[in-house]
C-alpha cells in the first residue's frame, strides 16, 4: 500500500505534464496562427504530415465524385490513390507555403496563390484563442496516445466542419492535419485532372 500511492502520484504528475505540454503547445500555435507570421507558423507545423493528410483527403473526395455516377474498379482506386496523390501533393504544396498556410490558420482562407481562394472556408486555428479552457476541452478528442484533434467552428455539419490535429514529435506538438470541409475538399478535387 505505501509503494502504491507514490506510484499513483507519479503517473498523475506524469499524465499531467504530458497534456500540459499539448496545451502550451496548442497556445503557442494559436499565437503564432494570431500574428500571421508564416515562418513562425512553419515551427508549429509538420509540413510533411499535413501535406499526407490533405491529399488524401483531396483524393478520398475525388473518388466519392467520380463515384456518384459510376462505379470505380478496384485498377481506377489503385492508380487515384497512387497517381492522385502525387498530383495533389503538388496542389497542396501552394497552400502549404508558409505565406499561404498562415493565412489559412489565421483567416481560414484557402489559397494556392494570391488570386486563387477556393471556397468551403474552414474556421481558422486562431479562432480557437477565444475560447475558454472549457470550450476547448469539449472540442478536444483523443486520435492516438500521441495525436489530439480539436474542431473548430461551431457547425457539426461534415459540409463546413473542419478540425485541426496536433502530433507529438518528440520535442512538442506540431500540427500534423488539417480536415478540410467537404465542401473545400470538392472544390481541390475538381481541380485535378479527368480521364
Amino acid at each position: 500500500m505505501r509503494r502504491t500511492i507514490p506510484v499513483v502520484l507519479v503517473i498523475v504528475a506524469l499524465v499531467s505534464a504530458y497534456a500540459a505540454s499539448a496545451v502550451v503547445s496548442l497556445t503557442e500555435a494559436v499565437r503564432a496562427a494570431q500574428s500571421g507570421n508564416g515562418e513562425r507558423v512553419l515551427g508549429y507545423v509538420n509540413t510533411d504530415r499535413v501535406r499526407g493528410a490533405i491529399s488524401s483527403q483531396v483524393v478520398a473526395a475525388y473518388l466519392a465524385e467520380i463515384g456518384e455516377t459510376r462505379r470505380i474498379t478496384p485498377l481506377e482506386r489503385t492508380l487515384a490513390n497512387s497517381l492522385g496523390t502525387t498530383i495533389a501533393d503538388a496542389m497542396v504544396d501552394k497552400v502549404l507555403t508558409p505565406a499561404n498556410l498562415a493565412v489559412l490558420l489565421k483567416s481560414g482562407r484557402v489559397q494556392t496563390d494570391a488570386e486563387t481562394v477556393l471556397s468551403g472556408n474552414i474556421t481558422p486555428l486562431a479562432d480557437v484563442g477565444q475560447l475558454n479552457w472549457f470550450g476547448i476541452l469539449g472540442r478536444l478528442r483523443l486520435v492516438k496516445p500521441v495525436e489530439f484533434a480539436i474542431r473548430v467552428g461551431s457547425s457539426s455539419d461534415p459540409d463546413r466542419m473542419s478540425a485541426f490535429h496536433m502530433h507529438f514529435e518528440g520535442d512538442g506538438w506540431k500540427l500534423s492535419a488539417i480536415e478540410f470541409p467537404k465542401a473545400a475538399l470538392r472544390d481541390l478535387a475538381a481541380r485535378l485532372p479527368r480521364r
